[in-house]
């Protein structure tokens, strides 16, 4: 039990015993990540159901601020000696990347699963980057049809991190994938 109440996270969360086997380019997992700014998080829990709330509201203050936690899907672009660099899964509160969200169109892929056709993202979106297709591993998650893979802002995260393992990008995608990637830090 972590001395903040209940921050850890549901069973089906582990540390990952090989990470050099886990976490290689296209795994996708999901974690407890936390963010600076309490007032985003109060904004963002209401479109979760809560569940965000909660870890938010446990989550010690720092400098008088609660930093805001969220279960964030993650996309693996390269693989590092203790970590990996990431891009996020988001849908922004089930809206898609609409234009009143961060970042910029070109920012964003829609996601899809491999067993289905690419949804048409929003027409106010404005994504042109050809969809990337997911296989999902583990049969309690999904992929909603307003997933967005954002490109625009690459995420450190450290091999010890609890993770639970979601699935992974289609291999024929894994070309596209890379080169959003190389797009994203040039």
């Amino acid at each position: 039990m972590s001395p903040y109440g209940t921050l850890t996270p549901a069973p089906g969360f582990t540390v990952i015993d090989k990470p050099k086997r886990f976490f290689t380019v296209g795994r996708i997992f999901k974690t407890v990540w936390f963010e600076p700014g309490e007032a985003s998080a109060l904004a963002s829990a209401a479109l979760d159901g809560g569940a965000n709330a909660q870890y938010t509201a446990d989550s010690p203050p720092f400098y008088g601020e609660r930093p805001f936690a969220k279960f964030q899907w993650f996309v693996v672009v390269r693989k590092r000696l203790h970590h990996s660099l990431c891009l996020s899964i988001t849908t922004f509160g089930r809206r898609g990347a609409v234009k009143n969200s961060r970042g910029r169109s070109r920012d964003f892929v829609v996601l899809y699963s491999a067993a289905i056709e690419p949804p048409e993202p929003f027409p106010e979106e404005g994504i042109v980057r050809d969809p990337v297709a997911v296989i999902i591993e583990d049969g309690e998650q999904f992929i909603t049809p307003t997933a967005r893979l954002d490109c625009g802002r690459v995420y450190t995260v450290e091999d010890n991190l609890k993770v639970m393992k979601i699935g992974r990008v289609r291999p024929q995608d894994l070309e596209k994938l890379e080169k959003y990637f190389k797009e994203s830090v040039e």
